[in-house]
């Protein structure tokens, strides 16, 4: 394995100086038949130029002129070396793009010490580096990459995201056989559903969403049920975040076929990035269904963590809907209310009206759920008035002496998450 250090701090020259001592141990005396005429490049001009190349101030002109000498220089363990050996003395941190362009270029010859030296040096101590070694080794020799994942599964960075992940786009990228087989093979249902959701969205960039679905119809031919369902909910997600519509007629036309309405929320969530109105409209169009009044929750909810005021004034008028079919993401804005009431003294939900508007829902599960988010929170606050107003407006007992238990307190800050 590759060590490397910092060296000392103090003058330039003396950096350059122990470099050059470094190098001359690294590398050995030049063979007479590596002269810079045999079309062979000296280790000591190399290490100048990636000095000077890690100087220059302006980290564009440095990343392009870095790739360019990458693309010149020999592919040899020995230049591997000479380069790391100009990277001690940078000022480089860990994940640094100039690091990734190292062991793009290293693992392509040099794998097994490219590898090393991302597991330890300080330097590579980054899911950046991690990724960038799996991928490119995943690009070349898809196998190796996968031993190479075994060899060291639970290592510093264990989460699918760098340690899987990048190997699945890699053998994507490669063009070889087999990456489904593999995929399947996967011992663990939560790495197959990644890793589908990675395939997936390779294949929706790669081919455009129209020749992805039919892609998706041959993939799920012969397959069980589960993985059908799985597939299609990967593929109608990957899709909506491009061109929405197009997810959405596709999944129109595979509910009215008898296929999951668990496709809704995968594609209203997305949708909603881009035009959340439009894609409540699409979800009014379906019966409600428990699937369906789902969607409209996490749709809602996610929209309200990136928009919170754009959602509730939206929300809010469209008026007898959010009594009815608009009714689950009435209950997820009093939810809001009532949370962000408890974590923030100075937020005033308008207690009268907030609940003037959950009694109208016309469920009577989502009515007295809404009620009583927004009444054990009032509680919190004013215990007296809270319990007066709901002796008044006909608020049965047993939501009353719910109201009056004393609810788990958010964390500060918090607010629904976004599952979209």
């Amino acid at each position: 394995m590759i060590e490397t250090r910092i060296l000392p701090s103090g003058g330039f020259g003396w950096a350059v100086v122990v470099l050059v001592t470094i190098l001359a141990g690294l590398v050995g005396c030049i063979d007479q038949e590596n002269r810079p005429g045999d079309g062979v490049i000296p280790a000591a001009p190399i290490l100048d130029d990636v000095h000077r190349i890690l100087l220059l101030d302006d980290r564009l002109a440095r990343v392009e002129e870095l790739a360019g000498l990458l693309r010149t220089i020999p592919e040899t363990e020995e230049t591997a070396r000479v380069v790391i050996a100009a990277y001690r003395s940078s000022f480089l941190d860990r994940g640094d793009i100039e690091l990734v362009l190292i062991v793009e270029w290293w693992i392509r010859f040099d794998a097994n010490n490219a590898l090393a030296w991302t597991r330890g040096s300080w330097r590579a101590d980054h899911p950046r580096l991690a990724y960038a070694a799996s991928r490119a080794l995943a690009r070349q020799d898809p196998q190796a990459a996968v031993d190479a994942y075994h060899s060291f599964k639970g290592g510093r960075f264990p989460n699918y995201a760098v340690t899987l992940q990048p190997i699945i786009v890699g053998w994507f990228e490669s063009g070889r056989p087999d990456l489904m087989r593999f995929i399947l093979s996967l011992p663990e249902n939560n790495l197959r559903q990644q890793a589908l959701g990675t395939l997936a969205r390779l294949q929706v960039l790669k081919l455009g969403p129209e020749m992805a679905i039919q892609w998706a119809d041959q993939s799920v031919q012969g397959q069980s049920e589960t993985f059908t369902r799985h597939m299609r909910q990967r593929i109608a997600a990957s899709i909506a975040e491009l061109e929405p519509r197009v997810a959405a007629e596709w999944v129109r036309q595979l509910v009215e076929d008898g296929a999951s309405e668990t496709l809704l929320r995968r594609v209203a969530g997305r949708w909603s990035r881009q035009d959340a109105p439009a894609a409540f409209a699409w979800l009014s169009e379906f019966e409600p269904s428990s699937h369906q009044r789902q969607a409209v929750t996490l749709t809602f909810a996610g929209w309200y963590v990136r928009e919170p005021d754009e959602a509730e004034r939206w929300l809010l008028s469209q008026e007898g809907a959010i009594y009815t079919t608009l009714a689950p993401a009435t209950v997820e804005l009093m939810k809001a209310r009532a949370e962000r009431s408890l974590v923030e003294p100075e937020f005033d939900p308008d207690w009268e009206k907030s609940l003037e508007v959950a009694l109208k829902i016309e469920d009577p599960d989502r009515r007295w759920t809404a009620v009583l988010f927004l009444s054990r929170a009032w509680v919190q606050r004013d215990s007296a008035v809270a319990n007066a107003w709901m002796e008044s407006n006909g608020v049965p007992e047993m939501y009353r002496q719910k109201a009056n238990l004393t609810p788990r307190r958010p964390a500060k800050g918090s607010r629904p998450r976004d599952d979209a």
